[in-house]
């Protein structure tokens, strides 16, 4: 929230942001990236916090993508969700998926990698055709520590 996105909601154990409405921000990579970084060290700091036998249930992994979508209210009279629906929500969460297979805390879209205003250092981990897709998106790792995947601390 301090970086002006918005929380479309909670499944499971995942959720979603966007930085696309109701007001675009011509930075909104920048912000997503800073958001990521924040929830990130709060997470691997509370997984600390954890009991050593329940630290390994509790991974986690990020992914950043960009693209075109749909925002608005979706339903019925009956029931309204405003949000965001589209295909780079199905891209996204797929690319989320497959940071523990990576053992990465971070997974960067190139389309997001390339919106970003100052580039950090990358490195392309793969190209994969994700469930849904015909085409393959390119999964970058940003050259940051807090990206890697922490070593188990006593």
């Amino acid at each position: 929230m301090s970086e002006d996105g918005n929380l479309e909601h909670f499944l499971g154990d995942q959720f979603l942001s966007y930085w696309i409405a109701p007001w675009p921000h011509p930075d909104a990579a920048d912000r997503a990236l800073r958001a990521a970084y924040v929830l990130i060290e709060g997470m691997d700091n509370y997984r600390l916090k954890l009991p050593h036998d329940l630290r390994e249930l509790f991974a986690f992994g990020v992914a950043l993508h960009c693209g075109r979508a749909l925002v608005g209210n979706k339903g019925s009279s009956l029931r309204l969700d405003y949000g965001v629906v589209g295909d780079l929500v199905n891209t996204a969460a797929r690319a989320e998926s497959l940071t523990r297979y990576y053992g990465v805390r971070l997974l960067v879209t190139r389309d997001f990698y390339v919106q970003l205003s100052n580039r950090p250092k990358c490195r392309v981990l793969d190209q994969v055709i994700v469930k849904g897709k015909t085409t393959p998106i390119e999964l970058l790792e940003l050259g940051d520590v807090r990206t890697m995947a922490r070593t188990e601390e006593t």
